[in-house]
């Protein structure tokens, strides 16, 4: 519950300050007078997040009845602006195809987040060593960042800087806040509807099958990204790119999809284990939505690589509609099953017009 209302702050604050980093192409010198200004801007972002994540706590605490939340989340708000201080240039290892340097960096986080979490854990046994592990973590973040990335920005901003920042936010804002719903609000429905026993069932289900095939996914659009970035001036280039890319993921991604859906019972028992195996009639439906998922995911990179946030964020806006609602309804009239089934089949329904508005947009240019 904590994780959901840190998302959704960092979510509805989106500056896109990363992307506009990519995105931009600039000589040394406006590249450091941009990641100043972005350095700032993360900072009072960071601030944001923090008062907007003890309203949303306070929120969560009256939807599940758990006073406990108030308390947690005002903790959490440490982490985001702890973040506020990470300098942007480690961006500059993606846009720069320097990728080995960047799994070191996140490499070296996530271990550190780990084994503070477990020792903590070993020694306090409480909910809140997840929190202090995010702590550590984010401040080991930050302490690293200025380490090993350069160039370290300065107190000092760059007008015109601020302007292209606020401006690709004005976009990505909408677009990040409207994915964090649509990646999140099955949890927060199927809680509310099934309870937490179901929700279980559901979230190991969801996770294991979207391991397999959404998350390999989202590793290859973090250079895809970079890549289209670079291309986006010569068209021609750029959609020979996504058409190989897009091909290539596709039928990796098909045939492990494949092997969820027929190997469904092994997987379960190897993955989760004997009091798991309710979840099993879960797994195709589940693999089904995480294939479909990763599709649509390749071609949200593709046009926010291009700025054309629009076609991203309505098709975001009718993910969020269609699938609160079809959630909603099978998990109370039908149970769990039923409402797996939704998701799956919402997510296959709309990535037709997703295909198609991409094609028509790739002839008309616009």
């Amino acid at each position: 519950m904590i994780a959901i209302a840190l998302g959704i702050s960092e979510a509805v604050t989106q500056t896109g300050i990363n992307i506009t980093i990519l995105q931009v192409v600039a000589d040394n010198q406006r590249l450091n007078r941009l990641i100043n200004t972005a350095w700032l801007v993360a900072m009072v972002r960071g601030l944001l997040i923090a008062l907007i994540l003890f309203m949303i706590g306070f929120l969560l605490s009256l939807f599940f009845s758990n006073p406990d939340l108030i308390r947690l989340t005002a903790l959490a708000s440490l982490v985001p602006v702890i973040k506020g201080f990470i300098n942007p240039s480690i961006v500059l290892w993606q846009k720069n195809l320097q990728f080995h340097n960047d799994t070191y960096f996140h490499l070296t986080k996530q271990v550190v987040e780990v084994v503070s979490t477990v020792v903590l854990a070993l020694v306090w046994q409480s909910v809140e060593v997840f929190i202090w592990g995010m702590i550590i973590a984010a401040g080991f973040e930050a302490a690293l960042s200025w380490v090993t990335a350069k160039p370290r920005p300065k107190l000092s901003y760059d007008n015109s800087s601020l302007q292209l920042i606020l401006q690709n936010a004005k976009g990505l804002s909408i677009t990040a806040a409207l994915s964090y719903l649509s990646e999140n609000l099955d949890d927060l429905i199927l809680g509310k509807t099934l309870g937490t026993y179901q929700l279980g069932l559901y979230h190991n289900a969801y996770t294991l099958t979207h391991k397999l095939n959404y998350e390999p996914t989202k590793a290859a659009n973090y250079s895809l990204m970079a890549i289209y970035t670079k291309l986006t001036v010569e068209k021609t280039r750029l959609w020979q790119a996504f058409r190989q890319a897009f091909g290539l993921i596709t039928l990796g991604l098909g045939a492990i999809t494949l092997l969820m859906i027929f190997l469904r019972q092994t997987i379960v028992d190897l993955a989760l284990g004997i009091t798991w195996q309710a979840v099993v009639p879960l797994i195709p439906w589940l693999a089904l939505a995480g294939l479909a998922q990763s599709l649509v995911a390749l071609i949200y990179t593709l046009q926010i690589a291009q700025k054309k946030y629009r076609l991203v964020n309505w098709h975001l806006l009718a993910t969020v509609l269609i699938l609160s609602i079809s959630l909603y309804w099978t998990s109370v009239t039908s149970g769990i099953l039923m409402a797996v089934i939704a998701l799956a089949v919402t997510r296959w329904f709309l990535l037709i017009p997703l295909i198609l508005f991409t094609i028509k947009h790739k002839k008309t240019g616009i």
